[in-house]
């Protein structure tokens, strides 16, 4: 159910194109799209023409899918490259993917390990990106997301009497093939293999004892990733993104949400709405924005919103929803300005 991507008119309703499953009819059958997809769509112009070439998206399996499209969408086409208006032989696949239980991915993972059940229930923010700094290619574009389950913000399906939290991350993706239409060959879809490990923080401090190794090692990376785990045992309890990361000024903001731990050692435990946290990052590797080399603030109870950013004449301010009500974080703005003309006939 759900595991299904349309393109319609607004005006008139009707069907344009769509992208599921082997053997369901649709336009684009993807032999591995056989998971629901709750999520919105990330999109990207790439070319800044005005139209979306290229969808990013993940399902509940931890897969995040991409999809190259043309200005020219033909659903008669004799094959998949036709019916996308492409020219590429590999115009969808899936870009990474970091569950388990099928799907395309075969290692690194049990399908019964309740852990390593990741889904992605809101989309990347996405962002074209030169960096010599961190990266050997220095022209890639970042797809940054994170995994939680909105169905079950609490763990109650997922956590067991002896089975951790799912074990979610923050990732941020390299995509290297960043020319229209595609590449040439199916890539093999990334894993945390392929991403630098940025939990423990080690590029924060160039003075630190592992930072040129941890320097080497994300130079040749496909990205980074941060555990969502607590420093002292237990560490996996449940932390989750169940919102959109926002990308500005060359940060990475991304919501998070803790639910409620309960140990049963209080018959009566007081109510509780769980944490929401707020992460403030360096798009590019992952370290804290702030000076002090904090990456993280608590912003209350209830899950949280995305940050929205708020552009005044003052500066910039982040707003974020929680159960309490707006909570307003300043965001870091190193943005030239430029004065702008326009006039209306």
């Amino acid at each position: 159910m759900g595991n299904a991507i349309f393109i319609v008119d607004p005006i008139t309703g009707q069907r344009i194109w769509w992208a599921s499953k082997t053997s369901s009819g649709a336009d684009l059958e993807l032999a591995n799209m056989t998971y629901a997809i709750p999520s919105d769509l990330g999109l990207l112009d790439s070319d800044a023409d005005g139209a979306t070439d290229r969808v990013y998206v993940g399902d509940a399996r931890g897969q995040l899918w991409r999809i190259d499209l043309s200005n020219q969408i033909d659903p008669d086409g004799a094959n998949a490259n036709a019916r996308n208006g492409g020219s590429s032989p590999s115009s969808a696949y899936v870009f990474a993917d970091v569950g388990c239980a099928g799907g395309t991915r075969a290692t690194h993972c049990s399908a019964t390990a309740r852990q390593d059940r990741r889904k992605f229930f809101y989309p990347p923010d996405i962002s074209q990106v030169r960096d010599e700094d961190f990266s050997d290619t220095s022209i890639y574009d970042l797809i940054a997301v994170g995994s939680g389950d909105r169905e079950d913000p609490n763990d109650k399906f997922t956590k067991g009497v002896s089975a951790e939290a799912v074990h979610n991350r923050i990732y941020a993706f390299r995509d290297t093939n960043v020319a229209i239409g595609g590449p040439s060959t199916v890539p093999t879809a990334l894993n945390e293999t392929n991403l630098h490990d940025a939990t423990n923080n080690d590029l924060q401090n160039p003075a630190g004892p592992n930072y040129a190794t941890a320097l080497a090692d994300i130079k040749v990376k496909e990205g980074w990733l941060i555990d969502l785990l607590e420093a002292t045992s237990p560490n996996w309890i449940g932390e989750k993104v169940l919102s959109r990361p926002t990308i500005f000024a060359g940060q990475l903001f991304v919501t998070t949400f803790i639910p409620v731990q309960n140990t049963g050692s209080v018959v009566c435990p007081t109510p509780s709405e769980g944490t929401a946290k707020l992460y403030t990052m360096n798009y590019l590797d992952g370290t804290a924005v702030d000076s002090g080399g904090d990456r993280t603030d608590d912003l209350g109870g209830g899950i949280p919103s995305e940050l929205v950013v708020v552009i005044r004449e003052g500066g910039v301010t982040g707003l974020v929803g929680t159960s309490g009500g707006a909570s307003q974080t300043e965001v870091p703005n190193e943005l030239p300005q430029y004065r702008t003309f326009w006039y209306q006939e």
